[in-house]
């Protein structure tokens, strides 16, 4: 005898697409930031279900890196405290493809063809780049590059060498500068924020010109997105399952400016479906308990 016996059912809710900005925060905050954060439920039990979420954002660089990023629970209009951290330690800012010049040297140095297409992204910790030198109409010998701290139109310091021994042009330097790079320079608090503000240059010498033969500044894109995408499960999901349901969880990210948040955006649920699911089993009724654990 075949019996179709119902052996588990999950809900499963969806949200509407969450748009996140200052104006939601309480006090309302003034920010150029945006964001939109997409939101699934599945309710089950405290072992299965969970919430997944994807967040993209789009801040000013000038507001720097988020200092932290949470759901809260709390209803719209309200604060709430913190029941899940979003990681966020790999948001990046970007810069557009630099070209390396003698143009840019200060004083400009003006009988070179040589030039170096640059890329770097910033990172919380590190900062990303590559860069290939083309040589010029001399093949002229490159001894050292590296990055200085000083705005365009200045000279300053260096602060990370890149390259110590001599090279020719057509070569490709690539790396990253991290906070533990304690032979070729640190990459501090303060440094990040000089490369997030267009304070630090690029800068390759050579025997001609040993104060430096082609330089470029390192200027970061306007703004920069970002997305970042996690779950909330467990038991402490479990416990607030209901509060999704009720429209009283929010995404919220901090940044050092506004330290309560700078963009937040409340879930509120869109669609709620329960599916069952079934198993067809053979035998008499006295042993179906054993056949569903099969």
């Amino acid at each position: 005898v075949q019996y179709t016996v119902l052996v588990d059912s999950h809900q499963t809710m969806t949200f509407r697409t969450t748009p996140l900005s200052g104006a939601q925060e309480v006090p309302p905050v003034t920010t150029t930031a945006t964001g939109t954060a997409t939101l699934s439920l599945r309710g089950d039990s405290s072992s299965l279900g969970g919430a997944t979420y994807s967040v993209t954002t789009t801040t000013p660089t000038s507001a720097g890196f988020f200092t932290g990023a949470h759901i809260h629970n709390g209803a719209t209009g309200t604060n709430g405290g913190i029941v899940h951290p979003i990681n966020t330690v790999r948001q990046q800012i970007t810069f557009p493809p630099t070209t390396a010049s003698g143009a840019q040297e200060v004083p400009p140095v003006t009988n070179t063809t040589a030039s170096a297409t640059c890329t770097f992204t910033l990172y919380r910790d590190s900062l990303v780049f590559r860069i290939v030198t083309t040589k010029d109409q001399f093949d002229s010998v490159l001894t050292a590059s590296h990055f200085h701290v000083g705005a365009a139109g200045t000279n300053g310091p260096v602060v990370r060498t890149i390259i110590s021994r001599n090279f020719r042009g057509d070569t490709t330097l690539s790396g990253k500068w991290t906070r533990t790079d304690t032979t070729l320079g640190l990459l501090t608090d303060a440094l990040v924020d000089s490369i997030r503000n267009g304070r630090v240059y690029l800068n390759v010498h050579s025997v001609g010109r040993a104060s430096g033969l082609i330089r470029a500044q390192l200027v970061p894109n306007a703004t920069h997105t970002n997305t970042v995408s996690g779950a909330f499960t467990g038991g402490s999901f479990y416990a607030l399952k209901d509060q999704f349901a009720f429209s009283n969880m929010y995404f919220n990210f901090h940044t050092a400016a506004n330290p309560g948040g700078e963009i937040r955006g409340q879930a509120i649920p869109d669609t709620f479906t329960t599916n069952a699911y079934t198993k067809t089993i053979t035998g008499v009724p006295d042993s179906i308990g054993t056949a569903l654990n099969q």
